[in-house]
């Protein structure tokens, strides 16, 4: 079990959430203090960027080793389409959720003298305690906007999700336009960052089953209130069964439009290769 794609699971997922928690727990932390009176405010594109610095730091990590999933939506639509094998799957899942809880829990460690529990109670009434328990717990798992209903919410994860998986199958493919070696990373961080500025108002776009439960448990465990699970009607379970289901309609649109239908190697007879020769001797065609 503790083998390196495992371990290499648990450190690259751990670095997702830690700068990408870190990010949510800094933007928070700095209104707050904005809409005090004491310094400026920061704008929600700084946890777009934070998270997409986070997973590209978390592919150049453990890449090479595993792939660096660090979502169990990519984990298991690779092995629905034969990219990986289904024995490898629980591994990495247990992995990726045991370094988002390690991530979540370093987050709170840093941030416990301004945002833990026990931070938050002095000179509060109890009401206002509630709410800013609800608040930050908004650092660690994601909850919808108030105008959303459960469809838009499960329908926002799956598009998002999909999103990702087509863009990870593209970077992958040989026969496409791979991009250089060392690049992916950073194409798949802008991948995260795009999806975050363009849908991530409606549920704060956690596409990555893992990088909200596992969160969201530590929060629970940490004080924040069962809040944390049972707010907006039971949300918790949309970012878990939407990026599943929207990862492998993510992989199937790529293979089923894109890779599938790439020329065999051996496609091309005798006969068409001479009229491709012909023509390539053909100005401007």
């Amino acid at each position: 079990m503790f083998d390196r794609e495992f371990l290499a699971e648990i450190l690259s997922t751990f670095i997702l959430i830690l700068i990408g928690d870190g990010s949510v727990a800094q933007y928070m932390l700095l209104n707050k203090a904005a809409s005090a009176g004491t310094s400026g405010s920061e704008p929600f594109l700084s946890i777009n960027l934070g998270y997409g610095c986070a997973v590209t730091l978390g592919v150049y990590i453990a890449g090479g080793v595993s792939g660096a999933h660090m979502n169990p939506a990519v984990t298991v639509a690779m092995a629905a389409f034969n990219k990986l094998s289904w024995v490898k799957v629980p591994k990495y899942v247990l992995g990726q959720m045991i370094g988002a809880f390690l991530g979540a829990m370093t987050v709170f460690l840093v941030y416990y003298s301004r945002i833990s529990p026990a931070a938050l109670s002095p000179n509060t009434t109890d009401d206002e305690y509630k709410a800013a328990l609800a608040q930050y717990a908004g650092v660690y798992g994601t909850f919808p906007h108030p105008d959303t209903n459960t469809w838009t919410q499960f329908l926002d994860q799956v598009v998002g999700t999909a999103v990702l998986l087509m863009v990870i199958c593209s970077v992958g493919d040989e026969k496409n336009t791979p991009p250089p070696k060392g690049v992916a990373p950073l194409i798949v961080g802008l991948t995260v960052f795009g999806v975050g500025v363009s849908l991530g108002t409606n549920c704060g776009y956690p596409i990555n089953p893992a990088r909200d439960l596992a969160p969201r448990v530590l929060s629970l465990i940490a004080g924040y209130g069962t809040h944390t699970f049972t707010a907006s009607n039971y949300y918790f379970w949309i970012p878990i069964v939407g990026p599943i289901v929207g990862g492998l309609i993510g992989v199937l649109l790529y293979q089923a439009m894109i890779a599938w239908r790439h020329p065999s190697d051996n496609l091309y007879s005798a006969g068409q290769e001479s009229e491709l020769k012909q023509k390539s001797d053909e100005p401007f065609n």
